[in-house]
């Protein structure tokens, strides 16, 4: 069964890297399709097509256009992710940290007991996240009217088939 979830734990790993790598080289390849003279343009920033924006800013834009987010809970959800994202990062440093130790213990001459107790602090950083991000959910629920939230529940009901089509092969 450890085997089996360290499997999957690699396979993911190894589908994030390359997710990250293809970005990257996208990234860089896009930083070359202009010519001199609009590399060149001081309107090139403000003049930025839909297309070249990140994706994340993107999908950001079109949630907050499709909710009908008022300027003021804009703001209000912003500090409220900001206030996530500081609790986040440390919680996924050491998420990142434990994964690494994980794989040595299992690579290493490391007794079962300390492979478990390694792999149980994973799962409860795992947790952690999980519950910071559902509190920080439940402050942008506040935020939101009643058709916000059901419009926001339609959303997430989407983004979730999506990542299941795009996943299902995968593993």
């Amino acid at each position: 069964m450890l085997f089996r979830y360290l499997s999957v734990v690699a396979a993911i790993g190894a589908i994030h890297l390359v997710n990250v790598n293809l970005v990257r080289a996208n990234l860089s390849s896009n930083q070359n399709t202009y010519s001199s003279a609009e590399r060149e343009s001081p309107n090139l920033a403000q003049n930025q097509t839909e297309r070249d924006k990140p994706r994340w800013e993107r999908r950001r834009g079109r949630f907050i256009e499709e909710l009908g987010l008022t300027e003021e809970q804009q703001n209000q959800m912003r500090e409220i992710r900001q206030k996530y994202r500081s609790k986040l990062s440390p919680v996924r440093e050491k998420m990142k940290s434990t994964r690494e130790e994980l794989r040595n213990l299992m690579a290493g001459t490391a007794t079962e007991s300390a492979i478990r107790a390694k792999h149980r602090e994973y799962l409860e950083l795992q947790q952690e996240i999980s519950k910071l991000r559902f509190e920080s959910m439940l402050e942008m629920r506040q935020i939101m009217t009643a058709e916000q939230r059901q419009k926001f529940t339609e959303l997430m009901q989407r983004r979730r088939e999506r990542r299941g089509r795009r996943y299902r092969g995968a593993l």
